[in-house]
């Protein structure tokens, strides 16, 4: 849901049901036994998980939860799950906290890298992601973070370019957050796109099936961030439309079923339609959406197989936005189901719900809203902390941390002295079409427990044309030439590649991409001969377990030329 007033509140992700049973309760640090109807901040309606977020800023949770070590009872009765939270998003197979502190949580499914940890194992146990976060968003296997300082990561799944690298492929995919943009204010993640704002008012989309139309992509893809329209203030997004809320307050949707006209045949329209002006919230589920107006009262249109409007007189497609109820001060669309705050303190759900627990309700969908359960007490319920946060430590830096070779550090700065002049000229070409690059990066390649550097420099003869991938290593005292291969073709070709190792660290690869008249993917195989390193090319590559280096973006190891030379000055010494 997006509020007005740059308030967050949770974005909704595609998925399953969502379950019953709830609580207000009193907050035993302000008197016990106090009615706290009026303490709660926001609502979060997910995948078979429902949740409220309190002034004292603890989660509270209920539902068919996937939430580690909470049992079916304490599921079915609600728990205080977490404390120190600001914002949630919970889906079908991954979900996120960000805490008080800034620091980003995530835990559920990880196939596909979308738990930002470096892994592409799920983990039942939370995992810190990244610090200082402002925002997250979740895609069906993807992930998006805004910064407090407006850079936008993201992560997860790129098979459709949804990631926004231009490196779109079957296998394309990153475990490490990749940093895409800056000076943004607002993120939101659809199944295979997303779409943000920057703080210029102009709202960007890259992925496949963008519900907003540009241009002459007739498929409506596009592997990068592609400007969509100006005087944009916040974007939410449902599978495969999306509610755009201008800078004046009015709302705009693409690509729901509307009637453009009184009488008309509804249509899929890409291009953004007003609906309202001075608008509080908006939230969307799956196939539906719900507005909160400034009066308080609540609309809603769309898809209702489920029930989801909450209103029985309305039926299962509804083409022009409908009055549901008023006195309504949140909302947060799951799926195929809606969840409400009113003004008296009182959280009601509707639509496509696991019931179990709730005793008014013996089947698995309401067309009407149902009151959520409530906990008489504040300390009545149980508490389930352990894994959030306390006993869990932040993430080590992976260079930072890495034990110290003093001699061959020492070595390593004074041959990158040497090469600081071409490096830099590489970095030039980047750097003109305002790419921040990350050209230097650490790795033991041999994995004989000493690092080798890594990085790509300019060709001295041809600066504009041609770059070098050269590896240097440290043997027998001394720093020799393990590789340099011709890399790059020209700054317009936009190379962008990840290198990485296998998980036994004893072979490293490489995943690329480059536009010619199209965009060309290509992976290597580096292989030791002779004492030396060579570049195959081979058709698949295995999952990226230790990422080593891009051009364009800080991921794991990557640093700037002066970055490297702070790091091997400080691990020089002796």
């Amino acid at each position: 849901m997006k509020l007005i007033a740059g308030i967050v509140a949770a974005a909704i992700v595609a998925g399953g049901a969502v379950g019953i049973s709830s609580m207000i309760h009193s907050d035993g640090g302000n008197g016990a036994g106090e009615d706290a109807r009026s303490r709660w901040v926001k609502v979060i309606n997910g995948s078979n998980v429902a949740a409220a977020i309190d002034e004292n800023d603890s989660l509270w949770m209920w539902g068919g939860l996937e939430t580690p070590t909470l049992d079916d009872q304490q599921a079915t009765a609600g728990v205080r799950a977490i404390d120190g939270v600001s914002a949630a998003e919970l889906g079908g197979g991954t979900s996120a906290i960000i805490k008080t502190d800034g620091s980003l949580w995530m835990w559920g499914g990880g196939v596909y890298g979308q738990l930002g940890n470096g892994s592409m194992e799920s983990s039942s146990e939370p995992v810190r992601v990244l610090d200082d976060v402002a925002q997250v968003s979740l895609g069906q296997r993807h992930a998006a973070a805004r910064k407090t300082d407006g850079s936008l990561w993201l992560w997860g799944d790129d098979s459709y370019g949804q990631l926004g690298t231009s490196m779109p492929n079957s296998s394309s995919h990153s475990a490490e957050p990749l940093k895409v943009m800056d000076g943004v204010v607002d993120v939101s993640c659809g199944i295979l796109y997303t779409m943000a704002v920057t703080e210029d008012g102009c709202l960007w989309a890259w992925g496949i099936d963008i519900p907003v139309g540009f241009g002459d992509y007739s498929s409506q893809r596009s592997s990068e961030p592609i400007k969509i329209m100006d005087n944009v203030a916040d974007v939410d997004c449902g599978d495969n439309f999306a509610a755009i809320i201008r800078t004046d307050g009015s709302l705009w949707v693409s690509n729901i079923q509307m009637d453009p006209e009184s009488g008309a045949e509804p249509e899929n329209l890409l291009e953004p339609v007003k609906v309202f002006d001075d608008i509080a919230a908006v939230s969307c589920g799956s196939r539906h959406i719900a507005v909160l107006l400034d009066d308080g009262s609540l609309w809603a249109w769309g898809n209702n197989e489920y029930g989801q409007m909450g209103n029985t007189d309305i039926g299962s497609e509804i083409y022009t936005p409908a009055k549901i109820q008023d006195g309504v001060v949140d909302v947060s669309c799951g799926p195929l189901s809606t969840m409400v705050l009113k003004s008296d303190g009182s959280i009601w759900i509707s639509g496509d719900i696991v019931s179990a627990g709730y005793e008014d309700v013996d089947w698995w969908m309401t067309r009407e809203p149902v009151e959520l359960s409530i906990w008489d007490e504040y300390a009545d319920a149980p508490y389930l902390q352990d894994g959030f946060g306390e006993q869990s430590e932040a993430p080590e830096e992976s260079v930072s941390a890495a034990p110290s070779y003093p001699e061959a550090y020492a070595a390593y700065l004074t041959a990158l002295d040497s090469h600081a002049e071409m490096i830099d000229m590489y970095a030039r070409w980047y750097e003109e079409i305002n790419y921040a690059i990350y050209p230097v990066a650490f790795a033991d390649v041999y994995g004989d427990e000493t690092p080798e550097m890594i990085f790509v420099e300019a060709d001295e003869t041809y600066p504009w044309s041609e770059s070098y991938l050269t590896i240097l290593t440290y043997q027998g005292g001394q720093v020799s030439t393990l590789m340099r291969e011709s890399w790059d073709f020209y700054a317009g070709s936009m190379l962008t590649y990840t290198l990485f190792q296998s998980a036994d660290g004893k072979t490293l690869y490489a995943d690329t991409s480059y536009s010619t008249s199209q965009q060309v993917t290509e992976r290597y195989v580096f292989s030791e001969s002779a004492g030396a390193l060579t570049m195959e090319q081979v058709k698949e590559l295995p999952s990226m377990d230790e990422l080593v280096l891009s051009n364009r973006y800080a991921v794991d190891a990557a640093m700037t030329r002066e970055e490297a030379a702070g790091f091997l000055a400080e691990n020089g010494k002796a």
